[in-house]
């Protein structure tokens, strides 16, 4: 049986919605996420941005286990130093703009 179309794939506004985040602050850790995290990169060539649902869930499942673990096993020291590695990256683009 065929997927519908919409199933094979996720928008922002979803992939915003399963990391606790609105959109706009999603759009603006995009690249971010794809740097440091290894999150999925959108599909090319889209008007909208859109991403296959199975390897985004994929990668959804893998981040947050992820921070669970860095939560457990270090605490806040890692929240620190990830906060302090966005803030550092977050100003450099703005400098360079």
């Amino acid at each position: 049986m065929l997927q519908n179309s919409n199933d094979r794939f996720m928008q922002a506004e979803e992939v915003a919605e399963a990391l606790g985040l609105a959109r706009s602050t999603f759009l603006t850790k995009r690249t971010s996420l794809i740097i440091n995290d290894g999150m999925p990169a959108p599909l090319p060539g889209q008007k909208k941005l859109r991403w296959y649902r199975e390897g985004m869930e994929k990668w959804l499942r893998q981040y947050g286990e992820l921070k669970a673990h860095a939560m457990r096993t270090t605490g806040s020291m890692v929240r620190i130093h990830v906060d302090r590695a966005h803030l550092t990256a977050a100003y450099a683009a703005g400098a360079a703009a």
